[in-house]
């Protein structure tokens, strides 16, 4: 099981929404989430980790949709 950086709930990591930041892969309950988490992701993201080199980059959804973060 993982958990949705934005809401907290529990999801089964192989049945999730799930996207890329970083080094890491995110896994939502919902593509509302995806969205609110691509909108911010430094509010979701573990402030310890590097993120500096994809901040303000576009991030690919698992639609395939780019999505440019909000700086």
């Amino acid at each position: 099981m993982k958990i949705d950086v934005v809401c907290g709930k529990s999801v089964d990591g192989s049945t999730a929404v799930t996207t890329e930041y970083g080094d890491r892969s995110y896994y939502f309950c919902s593509e509302k989430c995806e969205m609110d988490f691509v909108g911010n992701p430094i509010r979701y993201v573990d402030k310890s980790r590097s993120v500096g080199s994809t901040e303000g980059s576009p991030k690919t959804l698992a639609s395939g949709d780019k999505v440019r973060s909000h700086s």
